[in-house]
């Protein structure tokens, strides 16, 4: 049994329009949610062996974050730049060569990779992974070399608007 956290970056700034998209940087509300969303992955019990993110900042940044509340050492933080722009091949690739002692993988990236990724794992469309969501899924693999083979189980979908979606229904009862 594997579990696989897809982790999509924080929310990014746009405020420079002159700044490549690979170095554009975590905005406030990117810098609030992503230790949210880590924090709720902790709650769920999720730890992971490995935690691969891809090279860009906001990605980077997100990565660190989550490495950070999770207790996972920042020096074992892997970044592929492969995963930069990847698409679903990129990503099953990716994903495949990871070391089959690896029973949990936090893998932080973009879309619609991300999203495209969770789509085909689970053989269901699950809409949008939006910034700073965590899809939890798990797959009854023995090594990661055969994770395009299989179907995937949805342990859990959040992201933060969900959290205040929630918290603004319960105060309203």
């Amino acid at each position: 049994m594997k579990i696989i956290c897809l982790v999509r970056h924080a929310k990014s700034s746009w405020d420079d329009p002159d700044l490549d998209d690979f170095y554009r940087p975590l905005t406030a509300r990117g810098r609030h949610d992503a230790p949210v969303m880590a924090r709720r992955v902790l709650e769920r019990g999720i730890l992971p062996d490995l935690l691969v993110s891809s090279p860009a900042n906001r990605a980077a940044a997100t990565a660190r974050t989550v490495a950070g509340h999770l207790r996972y050492p920042l020096e074992r933080v892997r970044f592929e730049a492969g995963l930069y722009d990847a698409g679903v091949n990129d990503l099953l690739g990716a994903m495949g060569t990871i070391e089959a002692a690896v029973g949990t993988l936090l893998l932080v990236g973009h879309n619609p990779g991300l999203t495209a990724l969770a789509d085909r794992l689970l053989g269901i469309p699950l809409g949008n992974i939006p910034t700073a969501g965590v899809c939890g899924l798990s797959l009854d693999i023995p090594a990661w070399d055969a994770v395009a083979r299989q179907r995937a189980e949805l342990l859990f979908f959040d992201f933060p608007k969900k959290t205040r979606i929630e918290t603004a229904v319960r105060k309203a009862h």
